[in-house]
């Protein structure tokens, strides 16, 4: 694990070994594609599937346990617990659609809650060009260049402006996890 002011990263959160059964879980048990018609402008995605995380707790649960402990002991956050029904975002870039998601920051509707944390991991099973994470914490755009391998993980403050390149060449699969908790007082 890797650790800077506004992010960690970790090379290897999830074994390679592990990363086709995720993934086919997932594409077995999602709950909803998300309406690409209805997407932002700014979110140039393939597909986005979304699951529960009660039907991948047994195959990341401990890492996704690691994550949440970081919310509140790394970045001092009071965070609400990951629930079953935790809803995940499984994102495919395809290079065929030059897919990409331009500069945004992740927050919620709620009055109640804030999205403090975003977490995301790598669960791309073949090699693809292109994708680059970047973060905007100064003037330059930062590339966390661990996060392109797969069964790599980032995780960081939702507000920070953040981006994906395109995809040139295959096909870049993702796995987020907005980490909410009580409104910033």
């Amino acid at each position: 694990m890797y650790k800077e002011w506004d992010y960690y990263t970790w090379d290897i959160a999830i074994p390679a070994n592990e990363i086709k059964n995720i993934n086919s879980v997932i594409e077995k048990k999602y709950c909803i594609d998300e309406d690409k018609n209805a997407a932002a402008s700014w979110k140039n995605l393939s597909s986005v599937k979304l699951i529960e995380y009660g039907h991948i707790v047994p195959l990341i649960g401990n890492f996704i346990d690691e994550a949440h402990k970081i919310s509140t002991i790394g970045f001092g956050y009071n965070v609400f617990p990951i629930y079953n029904s935790t809803i995940m975002n499984y994102s495919i870039y395809d290079s065929k659609d030059k897919a990409d998601y331009d500069w945004h920051i992740d927050s919620s509707d709620s009055p109640r809650v804030d999205c403090k944390l975003t977490l995301l991991i790598n669960l791309s099973d073949e090699p693809y060009e292109g994708g680059q994470f970047q973060i905007q914490t100064g003037n330059e755009p930062r590339p966390i260049d661990s996060y392109n391998k797969s069964g790599s993980a980032v995780i960081f403050k939702s507000h920070i402006l953040h981006r994906v390149l395109p995809v040139t060449s295959g096909i870049r699969k993702s796995l987020a996890l907005f980490i909410t908790g009580p409104r910033f007082q």
